[in-house]
């Protein structure tokens, strides 16, 4: 059975698949997250409870967001920190970027090609990048265990704070590019390392480690195959004709003949 992916809203151990608006058509289920991240990704964090509300009216959103993805081994469901657009001016070139990576995999998967991205100057240049940011100074949001970056590729970033400590950061991180390649191509990695730079410049809270994989243990309702809907444009309003009682004053307004003697 093919593994689909959905945006959720839930609460106390009940989550529910959500529509999300897509070129005029209301979809649930996404074939990869990469095609669910494209739609999410124009949507400002602040607005998405109240933008989504028009496409499920009848489910209160007063729960957390998060992506899943349904059936792993039958019955299990995944989930995943989702992505809004939090960024200011700072941050805004990382999610472009990261939107250009989601377009690459999301191509891929509908062509039936390998889900890794291939490192080619771009995507190396951007691992270099972020890289560096990372392993110039010690974050504890970034690299402690409550962060959604991949445990393996935390370990890299870390060691340069502990064993190799006395080489320089450039020299380090080369030092280590294939390993960071490796896991970087790979889409999922890379996008919760985007997700927590991101978190951490603007302050931004996102859902945690924890609480990501409580998630996938809850009653996740909705999450099967559906017919998008079609969104039909509103119809505009037509405007009533206003009748108005004749009145015996009018009546002889509109009679221009006066009685004479």
């Amino acid at each position: 059975m093919a593994i689909n992916y959905y945006l959720m809203n839930g609460k106390n151990g009940i989550g529910k698949a959500l529509n999300v608006p897509v070129d005029g058509e209301l979809r649930r289920d996404f074939i990869d997250i990469s095609s669910l991240d494209l739609v999410t990704m124009d949507i400002k964090k602040e607005e998405a409870r109240n933008f989504l509300k028009e496409y499920n009216p009848r489910v209160t959103l007063d729960g957390t967001f998060y992506d899943a993805s349904f059936p792993h081994k039958k019955t299990e469901t995944r989930t995943y920190s989702p992505i809004f657009d939090m960024c200011s001016e700072n941050t805004q070139k990382y999610l472009n970027s990261l939107r250009e990576f989601a377009e690459r995999r999301d191509y891929q998967i509908r062509h039936g090609k390998q889900k890794k991205l291939e490192v080619d100057k771009k995507l190396d240049k951007f691992i270099k990048e972020l890289s560096m940011i990372i392993l110039k100074k010690y974050n504890d949001k970034l690299l402690g265990y409550e962060s959604l970056i991949a445990s393996n590729l935390k370990d890299i970033y870390r060691e340069r704070f502990t064993f190799d400590k006395n080489k320089g950061t450039e020299q380090y991180m080369l030092s280590k590019l294939q390993l960071l390649r490796s896991y970087l191509s790979n889409y999922t990695q890379l996008r919760n390392l985007v997700i927590e730079y991101i978190s951490l410049v603007e302050e931004n809270k996102i859902v945690q480690r924890t609480d990501i994989n409580r998630y996938s243990h809850w009653d996740n309702y909705g999450m099967e195959v559906k017919t998008p809907i079609i969104i039909k444009p509103e119809e505009p309003i037509k405007e009533e004709p206003v009748y108005k009682q004749l009145t015996l004053d009018m009546f002889m307004d509109m009679n221009p003949k006066k009685r004479t003697n």
